[in-house]
């Protein structure tokens, strides 16, 4: 099951929420459609899908996001989690935010066909691999937040993120629908 782990994620984000010390936090769970280009994935488009939270802390507002991503080409997906320091407008009604961060992940790819042989004339070899690596990069993020009820609200915003060390670079346009405590 492909969306198990974001899914128990956001039941645990949602029971935090729920204590007394979790009061002035939103927890939101983004969705979209977006491209990614880079080294091992040769440009396509791709979902996503995730839990973010955000809380302050002093004057600032810090925002926690995971994303999963899957990709058709390679058999790979990645799991992210940033951290960002979120600026938003403090208007009741529409508020524009920007945010700056740094993400952290893991990407998984798999590999199972067959090959050439190494040499000339050798025969072809059947190969099963599965490959993981660490990355780290830079997050941005931009958007508008619609209230809907009072607790309620919608929103829309571009997430764009550069993770290396195999440089890769994703555009995410994503709805998040959360609710503030």
């Amino acid at each position: 099951m492909v969306f198990r782990f974001p899914f128990l994620l956001l039941v645990v984000f949602l029971q935090l929420a729920n204590s007394v010390a979790a009061q002035g936090i939103e927890i939101s769970s983004p969705a979209g459609f977006g491209h990614v280009d880079g080294e091992d994935v040769s440009g396509q488009y791709i979902p996503v899908f995730g839990v973010s939270a955000s809380g302050k802390l002093g004057r600032p507002e810090i925002k926690v996001d995971y994303e999963y991503i899957n990709w058709n080409r390679g058999g790979g997906n990645l799991h992210m989690i940033g951290f960002g320091w979120l600026i938003q407008a403090h208007r009741p009604s529409i508020r524009p935010f920007f945010q700056l961060g740094w993400t952290f992940g893991i990407q998984r790819s798999h590999f199972e066909g067959t090959v050439p042989g190494r040499l000339p004339g050798d025969p072809p070899q059947f190969i099963n691999v599965t490959d993981t690596d660490k990355f780290q990069g830079l997050a941005l993020s931009a958007g508008v937040t619609f209230p809907l009820q009072k607790r309620f609200f919608l929103r829309p915003e571009f997430r764009w993120r550069v993770i290396g060390p195999r440089p890769m670079m994703f555009s995410l346009p994503s709805l998040s629908a959360g609710w503030r405590f």
